[in-house]
């Protein structure tokens, strides 16, 4: 007989070495996790020279093994942390991607590394022939270096090309137009000039600065940046852009000028200023433009000037240059910035003021048209509406802050009208102005003419207005206020 174990029991004979088995296994050690792929998130910058540094941003960069700048390997890199690695681009890289390799695998950027030229060193020698820059490296690469004050001269010019970029390393390297040198800067709006300091800071060089009467002289769709490094020679003054000669002459159109040290514009007494639109000035430590009323004349409503330093426009004592002498016309616009007088300021020329303008007074400055060539041939009209009047204020909101204003002239033009006169009276304008005032009209033994309507005369340590009183001189006033704050010696004076 033959017997047979029930499948049951089978199974049961089969527990103890199941059970054995799975308990020898709880011994083994535990399977290592795959290491992890790198990624390439960023690179910064996009483009640079042969020795520049790179910066790689990403994941999974520890171990890092190799980097390579379109296949060739970096000049050397560093792993900083497992999302940042810094490599060096080598001698005969290409424009192409950069990759990172690890043990775990390689990553490579999405868009190109775009290798530039290194900019060429200019020499420090006078330019006195003529000599053409051209845009060496396209895109945003540097073509120049200056690394010196760089000075142009007698029959030199120097012409730059649209697209170029200069850096400037010192903070007394810059350009310099003499005699009858010149420089022709003429970008465009798609390929503008850049000069730059090759430290971005401001004040990382010192200019452009002009000292010539060539007709050339232009800046033209450029960008001026990290200037007003150290004061001109000839006018003591830090700015970016300098007109320094009584015979200088330059043409500024479609320019910014940012980050830099000093004034924006400085532009000294009879220097000319051919043409000046569509500007911008912005973050300078002085006033944006400093200039005298013939240049202030230039200033037009599309250009955006402004300042961190000084929100202002320094309108300077000073004859005009001569072309002007022999204008007939000026003009001081709306601008967003009021107009700040120093000194006597004075014209030959009749002077119109926009309605909404305002002008502002250092200490014992004064608005006259007594004019610089005794031909008593100026005029003043500053006329306002009701909705838009005319501002004159001290720079200090205080009595006597400045002299006031003086017609000296028997021109039909002189007239002021819904214009706001404050804190005038500081001393008298002149020795035919014997009185302090807000307002005068009169001059020895001269024939004036003049009106004032509409007006408020107030705050000024003398008179509201004070005319003299002589046969010669034809004066009117209506509608006139001389309220709160009152002035020190009463309404009107005469003398």
């Amino acid at each position: 007989m033959r017997f047979l174990c029930p499948a049951p029991l089978a199974y049961l004979l089969l527990i103890p070495l199941l059970t054995f088995s799975a308990c020898s296994d709880d011994d083994d050690p535990a399977p290592t996790p795959s290491a992890t792929a790198p990624t390439i998130t960023a690179f910064a910058p996009t483009s640079a020279a042969v020795g520049a540094t790179v910066t790689l941003s990403g994941t999974n960069f520890t171990g890092a093994t190799t980097v390579t700048f379109n296949g060739l390997a970096a000049a050397s890199f560093a792993v900083v942390s497992g999302s940042a690695v810094t490599a060096v681009v080598p001698v005969g890289a290409t424009t192409g991607p950069i990759s990172l390799t690890t043990p775990a695998g390689t990553a490579t950027t999405g868009t190109a590394f775009t290798v530039v030229s290194a900019p060429l060193t200019v020499p420090c020698t006078t330019i006195t022939g003529s000599i053409t820059w051209t845009d060496r490296v396209p895109g945003p690469g540097a073509d120049y270096l200056v690394r010196c004050p760089l000075v142009i001269s007698g029959t030199g010019m120097l012409t730059i090309e649209p697209g170029v970029t200069v850096l400037f390393e010192g903070a007394t390297s810059g350009l310099t137009t003499q005699s009858g040198g010149g420089l022709k800067a003429v970008g465009t709006a798609a390929a503008p000039i850049r000069f730059l300091g090759a430290n971005p800071i401001a004040g990382a060089w010192k200019g452009l600065h002009f000292s010539s009467i060539n007709p050339a002289n232009e800046l033209t769709y450029c960008f001026i940046e990290h200037a007003g490094g150290a004061a001109s020679s000839v006018s003591t003054q830090i700015g970016a852009v300098q007109l320094l000669l009584p015979t200088t002459t330059a043409r500024i159109h479609h320019t910014s000028i940012s980050n830099s040290s000093g004034f924006g514009i400085y532009l000294r007494a009879e220097s000319f200023l051919e043409s000046f639109r569509d500007n911008t000035i912005t973050t300078t430590t002085q006033a944006p433009f400093s200039g005298t009323l013939d240049h202030a004349d230039k200033l037009d409503g599309s250009s955006n000037l402004q300042s961190s330093g000084a929100s202002y426009i320094e309108v300077r004592t000073g004859r005009p240059h001569t072309p002007a002498n022999g204008s007939t016309l000026l003009r001081l616009r709306r601008l967003l910035l009021p107009y700040r007088l120093s000194g006597h300021v004075t014209t030959d020329a009749k002077l119109t003021i926009d309605p909404g303008a305002t002008l502002e007074f250092e200490g014992g400055a004064a608005l006259s048209n007594y004019g610089y060539t005794s031909t008593y041939t100026g005029a003043i009209t500053a006329v306002g509406t009701a909705a838009n009047r005319i501002t004159f204020r001290g720079v200090q909101r205080v009595k006597g802050a400045w002299n006031g204003i003086w017609f000296a002239t028997n021109s039909i033009d002189n007239r002021l009208a819904f214009a706001d006169i404050s804190d005038a009276g500081g001393g008298p304008i002149h020795s035919f102005t014997p009185l302090k005032s807000n307002f005068h009209i009169g001059r020895g033994g001269g024939t004036c003419r003049g009106t004032v309507e509409n007006c408020s005369l107030t705050n000024g340590d003398g008179y509201g207005l004070a005319s003299r009183n002589v046969a010669a001189v034809t004066f009117s006033q209506s509608n006139n206020t001389f309220g709160t704050p009152t002035n020190t010696l009463g309404d009107v004076g005469t003398w």
